[in-house]
This record gives C-alpha cells, sequence and structure tokens, in this order.
C-alpha cells in the first residue's frame, strides 16, 4: 500500500514535520487533562454523601426501608421458627435425647453458657444506638 491510500484509510493526513506532531501531542495531552479532570470531579460529587441524600432523597429512603425490612423479616422468621421449634411435642422429645446422649457423652456440653457481662452491654448498646439512628434519619427524611 502507498502512504495516500493510508492516509485515506486514517481519514487524516499524518503529520509531516516534527513541529506537526509536536502540536498534536499537545492537543491531545489537553484533551486528556480535561478527561481527568472531568473524571476527578464526577469521583467527588459521587462519593459526596450529602449531595447524593439531597439529590435522591426518595431511593435512599426506599434502600433504607428495604434493608430494615429484609432484618425485620428474617428477625421474624427467625422467631416464628424458634417458637414453633419449642412448642412442638416430637422437637422437645428429640432435644431431650440430644441432651441425654450429650449428657452419657461430654457432660461439659449439656449446659449453655450465659452470656457475658461485656457481651449483654455491647448489644444493648448496639440496639440503642440503631435505634437512635433510625429515629434521626427518619426525622430528617421526613422534614425535607
Amino acid at each position: 500500500m502507498d502512504e495516500g491510500t493510508t492516509r485515506m484509510k486514517d481519514h487524516r493526513p499524518s503529520p509531516e514535520t516534527p513541529a506537526e506532531l509536536e502540536r498534536d501531542i499537545e492537543v491531545v495531552r489537553n484533551d486528556l487533562g480535561m478527561v481527568a479532570g472531568e473524571l476527578d470531579r464526577r469521583r467527588h460529587e459521587l462519593f459526596d454523601v450529602r449531595r447524593q441524600l439531597t439529590r435522591h432523597p426518595l431511593a435512599i429512603a426506599l434502600i433504607a426501608g428495604a434493608a430494615l425490612g429484609i432484618a425485620a423479616a428474617g428477625i421474624a422468621l427467625a422467631t416464628s421458627r424458634r417458637r414453633r421449634r419449642y412448642h412442638d411435642v416430637a422437637e422437645r422429645f428429640g432435644r431431650v435425647r440430644e441432651a441425654m446422649q450429650r449428657m452419657s457423652r461430654h457432660p461439659e456440653r449439656v449446659a449453655r453458657p450465659m452470656p457475658s457481662a461485656g457481651r449483654r452491654i455491647a448489644t444493648a448498646g448496639g440496639t440503642a444506638a440503631a435505634s437512635v439512628l433510625a429515629r434521626q434519619l427518619t426525622q430528617r427524611l421526613l422534614n425535607r
């Protein structure tokens, strides 16, 4: 292929002098600088939590509500299963049989230890903090 055919495929003439090549490099460098600046601006905007809260309050409220709903459903399901299992006569006999087997093989494994005081305090603190946080988020969303 001759040089003229190559130029036709690129749809632009290739630079013929070092000055033209430097000019093209400078144009590309400036374009890359502008693109990098725009990407940096968008990154800052994307990770600005306050801005996202003001821009998308409904979506964030829906996501928070869905997360709370999933957590509540999980707790309700676990509670329901535990109650059903506790009141089922066959389950009770099965648990008694398992306890007797454990007692005969490994007496130290029969009783469950009580949670430590630190664990109970941490659980109470976490529950209180989650309650306060949920109340504050709800008030902020309702005020807007």
